[in-house]
């Protein structure tokens, strides 16, 4: 499938302190707004959503998650406004600084986040994340409360108080170049306690470990300070699984240590002990189906068979949230029309009952990988364009030839070129290409295949164009006749170098052709794509002007891995020619890596 679910997690880092005298950190949420792109640029923003205020504090790492749906191929951004929240005006918030990103963008980086610099200051960092299937369809909820225990008390605390606390819970997140932590829900503050209990957390198992029981998870202990930023006490690891065996109970006082109890350590100084967490509830839950509404009654005349069957009511399980809690720092305010509310309860949803173990089935399902797993595990693809220069194009110094070269818009070879290119390039790294021509003569000789740009390759959908419009700066001659063959070669011939060594470079190769009509030899350029069917190698063909390409479905009607789009159906929106144009792609690259990689 070409489409994926997404979370967006949103942090921030060393942003502007504020005020004329006393510096103090700023008390921070994020606003997020989908916007148009290069070709939807009059499209009105429509708001995604927003962040809980965190208070006080230099560096947010906001636990509210935004899930999307994405379609590779579609270009989609994203505007993310960071505000600072007035206490004595919240209707009235004021800007930090703000930031544009691009799905695909972030998806093409090694971690799934791109950090953008703010006008006034800091860093603003997100972070895209993959929802598993196994995700979306785990129903598990953890609910869980915890306290404290002789926590001990900082130089920073005044000697005649004890310390204000909130507790965080994250999880780990792995990638290629190091693991971290996301902090998925945070507790509101408990005051003037060495000993606190903080509120109840309901969780969903998917968006905390994965699914997985086992998946390492974060316990933080912060001071929390009126007017400054919070301070690290202490942390532990644990999952889920633990959690769950080290309950003791809402109604235990016993103060001694039991084995039961997580041992608060410093961050910057293992194995100083500085508290005990001790988990006074920890219950699994499953959301239940919600139950189909009962049959009408039947009509008055018609008498019931069975007599009045008495109805059964379901059952509740009091107030939880849906997926994670979302407790934070001033979880009380409100600004003007984005308010934050973490009362919602589950008064109108499906019952909770406790989860039984799981049945162990003696046969394990094995399902094939999908796109992106392919894409996660770092398969790349290396587009090739090759670009129809036949003298049917007309001439290119002559106002609406398929080549003029327009001072206020793009033709359409030049749409095609960006649509297409743009749509790929989160997927090649490097993001290098070779650009080829076809059908024009040089030096009296037609050559079904040259070199566009001064080098093999160039640089970015910039440079595949200026490489482009290089060629009407030399003594090309468009001639004839439409021949694919040599490019599609060119194309099978570094797809047969991946293939043999696909288990290193793991990169797919997609041929772009743009052509003005019909391919002459057809039985012939048929026959080739066959040959080539078993390499890791998609064509793409774009049929430009108003030709008659009714016959080009006749090279797409084969197990071949070729699809054809014309450009005249899209023409008033090349994203959605990309998006028709690569529909096949997907299917192609799993059907190929699935036989011959494993992951």
């Amino acid at each position: 499938s070409l489409t994926t679910t997404l979370q967006l997690r949103l942090h921030a880092s060393k942003l502007p302190r504020l005020g004329r005298i006393t510096k103090t950190p700023p008390s921070t949420f994020a606003q997020v707004l989908f916007v148009g792109g290069p070709f939807q640029k009059d499209a009105p923003p429509q708001e995604w959503g927003s962040t809980e205020i965190i208070r006080k504090f230099c560096h947010p790492q906001w636990t509210t998650v935004l899930t999307t749906d994405y379609e590779y191929g579609t270009a989609k951004y994203f505007f993310v406004r960071v505000m600072r929240h007035h206490k004595s005006h919240p209707e009235t918030p004021s800007l930090i600084g703000s930031a544009l990103f691009e799905i695909g963008d972030i998806l093409a980086s090694a971690t799934h986040t791109k950090v953008k610099r703010l006008r006034q200051g800091g860093c603003l960092f997100a972070q895209l994340e993959f929802v598993r299937q196994e995700q979306q369809e785990d129903s598990r909820i953890l609910q869980i409360q915890m306290r404290a225990i002789n926590l001990a008390l900082r130089n920073s605390i005044p000697w005649n108080r004890e310390p204000d606390t909130v507790v965080e819970l994250a999880k780990q997140r792995v990638s290629s170049t190091g693991n971290s932590w996301v902090a998925v829900w945070r507790s509101g503050p408990v005051f003037n306690s060495l000993e606190p209990t903080w509120d109840k957390a309901e969780l969903n198992i998917g968006s905390i470990s994965h699914g997985d029981l086992s998946w390492p998870i974060r316990i933080s202990v912060w001071f929390y300070k009126q007017g400054h930023a919070d301070t690290l006490l202490g942390v532990c690891e644990t999952t889920v699984d633990k959690l769950l065996n080290a309950c003791m109970g809402e109604d235990d006082d016993v103060e001694e240590v039991s084995e039961k109890d997580l041992i608060l350590t410093r961050l910057n100084n293992e194995g100083k002990e500085v508290g005990i967490i001790r988990i006074t509830k920890a219950v699994l839950l499953e959301r239940l189906p919600e139950e189909p509404p009962p049959p009408p009654p039947p009509p008055a005349s018609t008498p019931s068979l069975y007599g009045d069957t008495p109805t059964c009511a379901p059952k509740s399980m009091g107030s939880m949230t849906n997926g994670v809690s979302m407790s934070a720092h001033g979880m009380n305010d409100s600004f003007g029309s984005v308010a934050i509310d973490f009362s919602e309860s589950f008064a109108s949803s499906a019952p909770c009952e406790i989860l039984l173990p799981p049945m162990i089935e003696d046969t394990p399902r094995m399902t094939r990988p999908r796109f992106k797993e392919y894409v996660d595990s770092g398969c790349e693809i290396d587009l090739c364009f090759a670009i129809d220069f036949t003298s049917s194009n007309g001439d290119p110094r002559i106002p609406g030839s398929l080549h003029y070269q327009s001072p206020d818009s793009l033709n359409d070879y030049e749409e095609t070129i960006t649509a297409i290119g743009d749509a790929l390039a989160s997927f090649n790294n490097t993001r290098e290409y070779p650009v080829w021509g076809f059908g024009a003569k040089f030096n009296d000789t037609v050559r079904h295949i040259f070199q566009l740009g001064p080098s093999s390759t160039v640089s970015g959908v910039e440079g595949v164009l200026e490489a482009y419009k290089s060629v009407f700066r030399s003594d090309l001659v468009m001639s004839g006749p439409t021949v694919f063959l040599q490019v599609i070669q060119a194309a099978a011939l570094r797809a047969r170098k991946y293939h043999q060594s696909m288990e290193q470079c793991r990169r797919y190769c997609v041929l772009l052709i743009i052509t003005d009509g019909m391919v002459d030899d057809v039985e012939e350029t048929q026959r080739k794509l066959q040959v080539y069917r078993e390499l890791p190698l998609s064509v793409v063909i774009i049929g430009v002007g108003r030709a008659d390409f009714r016959r080009m479905n006749i090279l797409c009607n084969q197990p071949a891995k070729t699809s054809f789009v014309a450009f005249r159906q899209h023409q008033h929106d090349p994203s959605s020619m990309a998006k028709a144009a690569l529909e096949n792609l997907p299917h192609d690259i799993v059907q190929y890596m699935s036989t011959n990689l494993a992951l």
